[in-house]
């Protein structure tokens, strides 16, 4: 996960640092901090043990709200996540969970962009389901790079568990908000 909402009004620029004050974390580490809680990947790691599927954390990167990340930083950000995916061999699927609303200095679409490059590296077989936050700036780009996104219901206690978890459980039948269909169009689904 890298996760961010970006205010562009805001002046000083989120740095690696930002993110090593709140959350900066790969591996086992992530499991050891989110597993139990009420965050999106304490969903995702309850969700995937429900049905006996190992998770693989891979990164766990999150500062909300702030500015524009720098350039610099979503370079590191994107090495460290591209490492550990490479790290961890073959994975039979991906869940993310991107705010979906970050932005940094290159690009403007920062979560439709780390989305397809995740895309690009694993190839279409690997199925990649996101999860967003209600007020996410949806993208086409992040659309096409995924098979699935699945937005928070309400921003209450459980809005968040229960929507990572319908994600970790949407493989088979998807309750997601959007999914693309068999020719690959966006289609809007109702949850």
């Amino acid at each position: 996960m890298i996760c961010h909402e970006s205010n562009t009004f805001v002046d000083q620029p989120i740095i690696l640092e930002s993110f090593r004050n709140d959350t900066l974390m790969t591996g086992p580490a992530i499991r050891d901090q989110f597993g139990k809680s009420h965050h999106e990947m304490g969903g995702f790691f309850a969700g995937l043990e429900e049905v006996g599927i190992e998770p693989v954390p891979l990164l766990a990167a999150r500062i909300i709200p702030g500015s524009v990340i720098t350039a610099e930083t979503y370079d590191q950000l994107s090495s460290l996540l591209f490492g550990e995916l490479e790290s961890a061999g073959d994975l039979d699927g991906l869940l993310v969970a991107p705010h979906g609303a970050s932005v940094c200095e290159t690009a403007l679409d920062m979560d439709g962009d780390w989305l397809a490059r995740l895309r690009t590296q694993v190839g279409s077989r690997v199925p990649i389901i996101s999860t967003l936050d209600a007020h996410a700036s949806l993208s086409q780009k992040m659309v096409d790079a995924t098979d699935a996104i699945v937005a928070y219901r309400t921003y209450s206690a459980p809005g968040p568990v229960r929507s990572r978890l319908e994600s970790s459980r949407s493989h088979g039948t998807p309750p997601s908000v959007v999914k693309s269909d068999r020719d690959n169009r966006p289609a809007i689904h109702p949850w």
